[in-house]
């Protein structure tokens, strides 16, 4: 029934999933679907008449956006007529925008240069890194065209994106911009606060965590790298961060770098440990690519875009080791291996299919993907926090169940010595006032070894069922179980408390009880002192006074019990 119960469970959150998946994927078809056209009702023009001129001079129209496949300088000659107003019936300064990627730009208009991008002496690499730029476009012009001479500083690339360009109002363009990224950067910053709640979580339960619920913050770093990957490819943030584009280069490539690690530690926790060790392996070359491709990189020796084939190649050998792990993963022994299925699937499966197309076919589709990658992450993330939360909750409970057993006693729920024990230090730090009744059960051996053990109980018992019902009348009472017959009772009051009409109280409520025969009548033996916080008396004096004068009237209860023996 519980495992019917479980599997249930299991196809639920897999369909639930699947379905938001597939609508996330329409979502995405439409969203991307006719660019052009939405950007024409904002009046944004994305720009059509674009000629290409290589340094022989050789011109040819080009369809943007476009990857030339060149490592030399080139031209692109833009007509722009289309787009431009007259003076007279434009209020408003017309703007260029586009990206930038690896190459120095010098752009001209009526042959004077207008904006120029170059990397300098300062410059940590060689590439200049990626920007978006966004400058005004004279109104003045006296030919429609814009020339953006491109200078590609990575040689060994023999290929360059050319990126959509685009015409319009600034303050329309930063707005479609900020717009058309707002969702991306809204579910980036969800993992960056899920992070944060993991760390606090891990660090809060550390020593409650056992190795494998590590494996949950690794997944919380797995989406922190995610958030910072897709953050760095953010149109409007690399306009805006333009001055720093070089650490938005260094952030985004040791990104793609360090991508699959977290996540292979993550699944390295939960399957089975046969496997850890080639995990591990995998673990030591991703760190020792990312030292590699950061001393070249940092040297202009070679960049990160240039070694991006080794990082993709990485990534797919890394989803392949993952995928046999848990398929030779045995199930029973191993019940989380479907849903690390699941898991794997959901984030694995367009990551590798960026990697394949890289790859192969040398198309870049992962901004495409991102927001189905960063939606399954930030789902599991919850799965495995709520996982968490359960597992915690579980241990509170488990934790506080046994405090409770190891604090009372089992024979009649009253507190026992250990409890006893704490509750004196407590007095001690927090200077608390009060009786210390010492009591011990009359007769009980007598009844023992007459009667038998369970009659001994049952008078024990009857006598604690006394002093719970005193307790519900004053809750200033504390009473101890602290050997066979003997109970100790604290109660915070002060000395003028009358305490031998709560002796009386007990004797009479006891008396009443008969748990034993006609001929036997409960009782006990009680001694009393009080404790003055205020006075510089040790505890165990005062304790000792009452035990004193228990011990006296017992002694007194003996003599007379043997009298009446005779």
């Amino acid at each position: 029934m519980k495992k019917n119960i479980k599997f249930n469970k299991l196809n639920i959150t897999i369909s639930i999933l699947f379905l938001f998946l597939i609508i996330l994927t329409i979502i995405l078809f439409l969203s991307y679907d006719n660019e052009i056209s939405i950007y024409e009702k904002t009046g944004i023009y994305s720009v059509k008449k674009t000629y290409f001129l290589n340094k022989n001079n050789e011109v040819k129209a080009i369809k943007i956006p476009q990857t030339i496949k060149t490592n030399e300088n080139f031209e692109l000659i833009m007509d722009i007529s289309e787009y431009l107003k007259p003076k007279e019936q434009n209020s408003f300064t017309d703007s260029l925008f586009t990206k930038i990627s690896y190459a120095d730009l010098e752009v001209y208009a009526d042959n004077k240069l207008i904006y120029s991008l170059k990397k300098t002496n300062k410059s940590l690499t060689k590439s200049n890194g990626y920007c978006c730029i966004l400058f005004d476009i004279p109104r003045d012009l006296k030919c429609p065209y814009i020339t953006m001479k491109i200078s590609p500083n990575l040689k060994r690339l023999k290929k360059n994106r050319i990126n959509p360009i685009v015409v319009g109002r600034k303050s329309d363009i930063l707005i479609k911009y900020f717009v058309k990224d707002l969702f991306s950067i809204i579910l980036s910053l969800a993992l960056i606060i899920n992070f944060l709640i993991i760390f606090i979580l891990t660090l809060k339960h550390k020593k409650t965590f056992k190795e494998q619920h590590y494996a949950l913050f690794h997944l919380a770093i797995f989406g922190l790298i995610l958030a910072a990957y897709f953050l760095m490819q953010s149109q409007i943030i690399t306009y805006l961060a333009i001055n720093i584009k070089e650490f938005l280069y260094f952030i985004e490539f040791i990104a793609a770098i360090f991508i699959q690690l977290p996540f292979l530690s993550f699944i390295k926790y939960k399957i089975d440990r046969k496997f850890k060790k080639y995990y591990n392996i995998i673990s030591v070359i991703i760190m020792l690519n990312a030292i590699i491709q950061i001393s070249l990189t940092l040297l202009k020796i070679i960049e990160f875009k240039e070694m991006l084939i080794v990082s993709h190649t990485l990534i797919f050998i890394t989803i392949i080791m993952i995928l046999i792990g848990l398929i030779f993963t045995n199930s029973k022994k191993y019940p989380v291996k479907k849903l690390l299925i699941l898991y794997t699937t959901l984030i694995m499966t367009p990551l590798l299919f960026s990697v394949v197309c890289y790859i192969f076919y040398d198309l870049f589709i992962m901004k495409k993907l991102k927001l189905i990658l960063i939606l399954a992450v930030i789902i599991i993330e919850y799965i495995e926090i709520f996982n968490k939360y359960k597992y915690l909750k579980t241990q509170e409970l488990e934790k506080e169940l046994y405090k409770k057993l190891a604090m009372n006693d089992a024979l009649t729920g009253l507190l026992n010595r250990q409890a006893y024990n704490g509750y004196i230090d407590q007095i001690k730090k927090e200077k608390i006032s009060g009786w210390f009744l010492s009591i011990d059960i009359n007769s009980l051996k007598y009844i023992n070894d007459k009667l038998g053990h369970l009659k001994g109980d049952a008078l024990i018992k009857s006598f604690a069922k006394v002093i719970k019902t005193i307790n519900e009348q004053n809750k200033n009472i504390y009473a101890f179980r602290i050997g066979g017959d003997e109970f100790i009772i604290f109660v915070k009051e002060k000395q003028s408390f009358n305490i031998k009409s709560l002796i009386r109280q007990l004797d009479k409520k006891y008396k009443n009880i008969n748990t034993i025969s006609d001929n036997f009548t409960a009782s006990f033996s009680a001694g009393y002192s009080y404790y003055d916080s205020s006075k510089d008396i040790d505890i165990a004096d005062v304790y000792n006074e009452a035990d004193k004068m228990m011990y006296k009237n017992k002694a007194e209860y003996k003599k007379s019990f043997r009298m009446r023996m005779c």
